[in-house]
């Protein structure tokens, strides 16, 4: 249910551009003084949507309790093995 409202928001919020898309052009051109105003589109961008599943992935493989800090989150993504840190002169 919670997916269906998500996309039925996002319908609703893509009809209102759409419909207050020649407001905004003759705004544009008002304030810009320019001719020709491209035509407006409007488009989901699914990148936040991309994002919060990956940490919620992430969330569900680490281990409890366990954060994945700045910097970490490619290491993470690529396997998600701790590698140990090798002091100078140590064998690895």
């Amino acid at each position: 249910s919670s997916l269906l409202d998500a996309h039925r928001d996002r319908k609703e919020v893509t009809d209102g551009l759409e419909a207050a898309a020649p407001f905004v052009r003759k705004e544009l051109g008002r304030i810009l003084r320019i001719r020709r105003i491209p035509e407006l589109r409007f488009q989901y961008d699914s990148t936040l949507d991309s994002a919060s599943r990956i940490e919620e992935v992430l969330r569900e493989v680490l281990p409890e309790g366990e954060e994945v800090q700045e910097g970490e989150e490619d290491e993470a993504l690529q396997g998600g093995e701790h590698r140990e840190r090798l002091e100078p002169g140590s064998e690895g």
